[in-house]
């Protein structure tokens, strides 16, 4: 008798793999879409292998590379798998030609000539063709949309930051001031976006897929008093409360520079502040154990806290970073103290 053995096969589609990967190193599709620039919508359809409703190959091929250069993966091997699956998908997809059935009475037959019929193909060919470029110059000329529901032009803010919201076409992208924010199925998008005192200029700008784009400006006036936002240790007005926060828990100063930068902050694990951070604004946060944060440019996030004095790159990387822990100097020395007493016993032992 001949034994066979079992081998197991993975019949994972491109789609599941991706996503697999993804959920395994704990980022979200918003975060890819944000750091990669492609739309959330499209991230969606590559991973659901829904390649009908992805645009002209040249489009989804640059999405593959970022979305694995974002993973960390060969995008060779993306591109090769893709390549083959929608190969596939093309050869089952093309309709079946059904025979017409036969009828019971015969239809009389106009025969025209060989040139007519030549004829009235071609003008059909080239009307097709002419239908196809009138579309396409039509849509390559065509401004994109950029309406903003909020704030207005040139107004004074009274605070550290406004929120910026409007509509743009669906699957156009959004940058202010040449950061990429998010924008939804919907073409919608809202972002808070962080000032420095005086005069802040905004640029919004919408590009789409045939790189036109349009931009709006907007200038804003954000008065305020520094002190109120990031307090100084020698302010006499913080009360008990405050001191005791300041004495015994953690306090971290963040300060934007050369460019826009994502940011999001999390205090004794409530969200603290998500949004863009402009160049040159700086940001205090303040808790009793912990700040965790996460930034879209790191070596363009400055930290300190209060127990150094000057600002250091929150990392030497150009990309994000995610979950950077600042903890109260007395927690972290409990830890360290833990940590003696481990080895201490284990040396015993």
């Amino acid at each position: 008798m001949i034994d066979f053995s079992k081998k197991n096969i993975d019949i994972k589609t491109l789609g599941e793999r991706l996503r697999e990967i993804r959920e395994k190193a704990g980022v979200s599709i918003e975060e890819i879409s944000k750091v990669t620039k492609v739309n959330k919508k499209y991230l969606e359809y590559i991973e659901e292998d829904n390649y009908e409703s992805l645009p002209s190959d040249v489009y989804v091929k640059g999405f593959l590379r970022s979305y694995s250069n974002f993973l960390g993966i060969e995008s060779k091997d993306v591109l090769r798998i893709y390549k083959k699956e929608r190969g596939i998908q093309t050869n089952i997809k093309k309709p079946k030609i059904k025979h017409p059935q036969k009828k019971q009475f015969k239809m009389p037959m106009v025969i025209l000539p060989f040139k007519t019929i030549a004829g009235i193909l071609i003008g059909i060919f080239f009307l097709g063709i002419a239908w196809y470029f009138y579309i396409e110059v039509g849509k390559f000329s065509e401004t994109p949309r950029l309406l903003l529901s909020s704030p207005a032009n040139n107004i004074v803010v009274t605070g550290d930051s406004i929120e910026v919201a409007g509509i743009t076409d669906v699957g156009n992208k959004i940058t202010i001031n040449g950061q990429a924010i998010f924008v939804n199925e919907k073409g919608e998008f809202r972002e808070k976006i962080s000032l420095k005192e005086g005069i802040n200029k905004l640029t919004i700008r919408s590009v789409n897929k045939f790189n036109k784009e349009i931009e709006k400006t907007l200038n804003l006036s954000a008065q305020y008093k520094k002190d109120a936002f990031i307090k100084n240790k020698d302010d006499q007005k913080n009360n008990k409360e405050d001191a005791n926060i300041n004495k015994n828990g953690v306090t971290l100063y963040v300060k934007i520079v050369d460019s826009p930068v994502w940011l999001s902050v999390l205090v004794d694990g409530g969200s603290s502040y998500k949004g863009t951070m402009l160049e040159g604004t700086e940001q205090v946060f303040e808790g009793k154990n912990e700040i965790i944060i996460t930034s879209g440019m790191a070596n363009k996030t400055l930290v300190k806290t209060k127990q150094k004095d000057e600002y250091n790159k929150l990392a030497e990387t150009k990309g994000i970073i995610r979950n950077v822990v600042f903890q109260r100097q007395n927690k972290l020395q409990e830890k360290n103290k833990l940590q003696e007493k481990n080895k201490a016993t284990i040396n015993k032992k």
